[in-house]
């Protein structure tokens, strides 16, 4: 009776052992102990497989899956030579958006965003009032907010700080609008928010500016305290002063034609005609923008 039951547990290895994998020599009870087979037979059975990618996105949604999700291999040639490195992750940028009741046609052109930068150029990449260090953007259904940092929080005599938000309205990436904010003083405090219309010819500034519409200074507000984002590296004062503005779309949108905000450059003398002192994105042909449309509001 014993035999019998060592056989066909023996037996019943053999097959498990065949089902999962596991090479066994015909003459495993000869040359495989069968505690041997056994063991190997658990191992592969308590070992996870890769996931596959239905699994892996049930696996990332919370679920119970019996597989291990395969970390990506990233590869680059140093010194002539192929070897890993530490794959790095793409943040997403997602602008938020919400439509509001009695949303109209314009609205559904929304802007096209760009969330946030720091300085391209890096720390201490221009003098004085003229060095930015940082932007951001985001916006509702009917408005935009923006923000603009300088390296310093005060200025002496009668010299002001001076940036404006560039907004491309046809695609080509030259500025048809700018939004002006200057301050200055010790504290700083704000002095004026003015619009521009450009002429569409300079990706950098406001091109061909005449007379400014001046706008609310209740459209952007001041503080001198902001966090520097280059911290300890930045000149001091390690604060910053920060412009916080909120613009409404039809103050920028002509028409119903899409805009981009393209960059944020700081100029001398309140002229954003002139050759810009500093942009936080480097001046180039294209920009990474974002576009967003209102779901559900009116056609």
């Amino acid at each position: 009776m014993t035999r019998v039951r060592f056989r066909h547990f023996a037996s019943l290895a053999l097959s498990l052992a065949l089902i999962v994998g596991v090479s066994v020599p015909t003459t495993a009870s000869a040359a495989t102990p069968l505690d041997r087979v056994a063991a190997q037979v658990t191992k592969a059975l308590s070992a996870k497989r890769v996931c596959t990618p239905a699994q892996a996105t049930r696996k990332a949604a919370g679920k119970r899956v019996n597989c291990v999700v395969k970390s990506p291999v990233c590869k680059k040639r140093v010194n002539g030579k192929v070897v890993r490195v530490k794959c790095r992750t793409r943040r997403a940028v997602t602008p938020r958006l919400t439509p509001s009741t009695g949303a109209t046609k314009s609205t559904t052109k929304q802007l096209m965003f760009i969330r946030s930068y720091i300085d391209e150029g890096g720390v201490n990449d221009a003098p004085g009032q003229k060095d930015l260090t940082a932007m951001s953007s985001d916006s509702t259904a009917t408005q935009l907010m923006l923000t603009v940092n300088w390296d310093i929080t005060s200025t002496s005599g009668s010299n002001t700080a001076d940036g404006c938000f560039l907004f491309d309205s046809d695609g080509d990436g030259n500025a048809n609008v700018a939004i002006c904010v200057t301050w200055g003083g010790t504290p700083g405090t704000l002095q004026a928010v003015r619009k521009y219309t450009c002429n569409d010819t300079a990706l950098d500034r406001c091109a061909g500016a005449g007379s400014a519409t001046t706008l609310s200074t209740g459209t952007c507000t001041l503080v001198t305290n902001a966090a520097d984002p280059f911290g300890s590296a930045s000149d001091a004062p390690n604060t910053d002063a920060k412009a916080s503005c909120t613009i409404l779309f039809t103050t920028i949108v002509s028409s119903g034609a899409p805009s981009t905000l393209t960059n944020t450059c700081s100029y001398p003398s309140q002229q954003p005609n002139s050759a810009p002192s500093d942009c936080l994105l480097i001046p180039r042909d294209g920009f990474l923008t974002l576009a967003k449309t209102l779901v559900g509001a009116p056609a």
